[in-house]
């Protein structure tokens, strides 16, 4: 157990969030589900351009990428320790299945939300639920994460966190 950062929550919690939050596969899949509004918090103040995400990701120092993904930790990690939150995992055949796990302590959750390098896939990168904010929260590999929100509520509660931590607030193209 001493390696353990999480468990699985109790089967009845289990199926109250899969009950509640039925669009989460489809989230994790396609980026976005009817109902939800889309966030992205990064640490760059506008999308950028092909030749910008090269110079910024692509030749991206070691220093940078640090700093970078700092910031990014510290978001998660203030939001995580100001809401309840779950990580969420995908179980089964073709991984269809949602299971929430609960972490062990501040400082597993602290350690497994710092982000992965940018250049690992999204399959290894958190999912977090909070169900009382209504929201889902995806680490991105752009040195961009992706928040869902059932309602705008949250909101507030995101745009605080992202200043704090030093990072924007970008809205989607269209």
């Amino acid at each position: 157990m001493i390696n353990r950062h999480f468990v699985s929550l109790p089967r009845q919690q289990q199926r109250l969030l899969q009950a509640q939050f039925p669009e989460l596969l489809e989230l994790a899949e396609v980026g976005g589900a009817k109902g939800f509004h889309q966030l992205d918090v990064s640490v760059f103040d506008h999308w950028l351009s092909a030749d910008e995400a090269i110079a910024e990701m692509d030749e991206v120092s070691l220093a940078s990428e640090q700093a970078n993904n700092e910031k990014l930790a510290t978001f998660a990690r203030l939001l995580a320790s100001r809401n309840q939150c779950y990580l969420v995992k995908f179980k089964g055949r073709y991984h269809k299945r949602p299971l929430f796990k609960e972490f062990l302590s501040d400082e597993k959750r602290n350690r497994w939300l710092t982000p992965l390098p940018h250049d690992v896939g999204d399959n290894w990168r958190f999912r977090l639920l909070f169900p009382q904010l209504q929201m889902v929260y995806f680490e991105g590999s752009d040195f961009t994460h992706h928040i869902y929100l059932k309602e705008k509520g949250g909101q507030q509660v995101i745009e605080a966190a992202a200043v704090e931590a030093g990072l924007y607030l970008l809205s989607q193209v269209n």
